[in-house]
């Protein structure tokens, strides 16, 4: 069933005007969001490296010792960091395994406890709390 609602004579044959400027700030906006993502990923970075240094296995100590995370950057459409094992060679044979050796999964297991837990989009919101 319709429902009509009448509005008050006054309003109707009355002359109203209103005047307003509006300012557009999506790309002031835009910069807010990346920065914050950057900062939030940067965060997020090192709580992964944190984990996957208490969990992967030591023997001389290069292993835990070369788990690091480069800074984040943006790209065209996109902001991207990376974290893991960069110069030692072995370390994919640690973590993933071979027919003799055992997986570790160590670098897999920091990414299911640290991005599982919602880290990244709580450290996201955080850092755009801060900006505002």
């Amino acid at each position: 069933m319709p429902v009509s609602i009448a509005a008050p004579q006054r309003y109707i044959n009355g002359n109203a005007s209103a005047a307003f400027k509006l300012t557009w700030r999506g790309k002031e906006i835009e910069q807010a969001v990346n920065r914050a993502t950057i900062e939030g990923m940067r965060e997020t970075l090192g709580e992964l490296v944190d984990v996957a240094k208490s969990l992967a296995p030591v023997d001389t100590g290069a292993l835990r010792d070369d788990i690091q995370f480069q800074e984040p950057y943006e790209t065209e459409h996109q902001i991207r960091g990376r974290w893991g094992n960069f110069t030692v060679r072995y370390s994919i044979f640690q973590n993933w395994g071979t027919y003799r050796i055992q997986p570790v999964l160590y670098l897999e297991r920091a990414m299911d406890a640290v991005l599982g837990s919602g880290k990244l989009p709580a450290n996201i919101r955080k850092a755009l709390r801060g900006t505002a």
